[in-house]
């Protein structure tokens, strides 16, 4: 069996790829295909030249639950942001640098 990843997808820095592996759960010779999601991401630290990588592994029953509580977060982020913005707006906004990320190796 090939260790190649059944599905994949990208979205400039970020990748998540989808793997399967067949599994005998109940020890009776009926394989049952597992599923595993390798989620990264790929960013340059100032001043380096090379790529870091981060990797999360999860199983196929985390994805949804692991979806919901990144967009709670999200909310609860912009609505404690909003509530606490300091009086002078001289600071910089947060903002994402596009340039390079078809370069981003995966």
């Amino acid at each position: 069996m090939s260790n190649q990843p059944v599905v994949q997808t990208r979205d400039r820095n970020l990748s998540a790829s989808v793997f399967v592996r067949e599994v005998d759960l109940k020890g009776d010779g009926n394989l049952v295909p597992m599923y595993s999601i390798c989620v990264q991401r790929s960013y340059k630290r100032k001043g380096e030249t090379e790529y870091q990588r981060e990797t999360i592994n999860l199983n196929l029953d985390d994805c949804l639950r692991f979806a919901e509580m990144l967009r709670t977060i999200y909310h609860k982020t912009l609505a404690h942001a909003a509530a606490n913005k300091p009086a002078k707006q001289d600071y910089p906004a947060q903002a994402v640098d596009a340039s390079g990320f078809d370069e981003t190796p995966f």
